[in-house]
């Protein structure tokens, strides 16, 4: 069986929205798509009569289950896709969802980052966020509300912003990032976050607020040599990146970009706008996010919904 994507659903018509999506890089890449539904295992009561009837009531929702991915398979079958579907019987979905898409070779995990579950936390849900930090596999989040539904392109990615820190690690998303923009042919755009360089501070400067009261505060001095010389740097390393990607895959359009910030998730967010990304592709901890896996970068393009985002955990990259 060729490699697949899997795509879970938890039965609402929010984690069916990321469906077109899904669908459409089956048909280009032309492997299967999985249809992957939870059901989650009852607790059993102690007397016979609740042991029975919460095993009846579970034999109900796990046929309703069923019939689901059935209606929803067969609508896509019709769409000249081959599409299979997994119920598991599990207590841990985010596992469950993993341990099926490591089984079933696949290419990816695409998924809503919440639905019927609700947001937990951040604008990331709790499915999506525990499966991206146990899965080895890249997993490609869009976040999608009632009034925010996904959009269905023929060819879904046409300019994928893929952040870089000069890291092997970071580095690991290249190959699947590479891979979503040759299903639109579109263009790979790497970013590169450089920190001004500190030279020091100037005493403070006292700042009168009123008669009676003053403000004082040290001042920052920017290094503009040094950060000159980072960004001269970062760019060279872009450069070369960029000319390899070209020599191996050949046709690939790839440009560069160098911000300054001192903080990487706000020029992340800057240049996915600036670039009209509609996919950031990255390994988080390449940018020094504040959690292991899912750090501010990633929460930030989410809440502002830039498109869609690949997160590759940092041990597996």
């Amino acid at each position: 069986m060729k490699d697949t994507i899997v795509v879970p659903l938890d039965g609402s018509p929010f984690a069916e929205q990321v469906l077109p999506l899904a669908a459409s890089m089956a048909r280009t890449l032309d492997i299967p798509l999985e249809l992957v539904r939870v059901h989650l295992a009852p607790t059993l009561g102690f007397s016979q009569d609740v042991f029975h009837a919460t095993l009846d009531e579970d034999a109900d929702a796990r046929l309703g289950d069923r019939g689901y991915l059935d209606r929803l398979a067969l609508a896509l079958a019709n769409q000249e896709l081959d599409v299979h579907t997994t119920l598991l019987d599990a207590r841990n979905v985010p596992d469950a969802i993993v341990a099926r898409a490591t089984a079933a070779r696949a290419r990816l995990i695409v998924m809503t980052t919440h639905g019927r579950t609700g947001v937990r936390r951040t604008i990331m849900g709790s499915v999506a966020d525990e499966v991206v930090r146990r899965s080895a596999l890249p997993v490609l989040l869009w976040t999608t509300t009632e009034s925010h539904p996904v959009r269905s392109p023929s060819l879904p990615f046409t300019r994928v912003l893929v952040p870089l820190d000069g890291s092997l690690a970071a580095e690991a998303i290249l190959p699947h990032a590479v891979m979503m923009a040759q299903l639109g042919s579109g263009r790979l755009t790497l970013l590169r976050v450089v920190g001004p360089a500190l030279a020091g501070t100037e005493p403070p400067a006292t700042v009168p607020i009123s008669p009676f009261f003053a403000y004082s505060s040290a001042v920052t001095v920017i290094d503009e040599q040094a950060t000159q010389h980072a960004t001269e740097h970062a760019s060279a390393y872009l450069n070369a990146t960029a000319a390899q990607l070209r020599t191996t895959y050949h046709g690939l359009r790839v440009d560069v970009k160098v911000m300054v910030d001192e903080r990487a998730d706000v020029a992340v967010l800057a240049a996915a706008k600036q670039e009209g990304a509609d996919l950031v592709a990255l390994v988080p901890q390449g940018l020094g996010a504040s959690r292991v896996i899912v750090g501010s970068t990633a929460d930030s393009l989410l809440r502002e919904r830039i498109g869609a985002v690949m997160l590759l955990r940092p041990s597996a990259a």
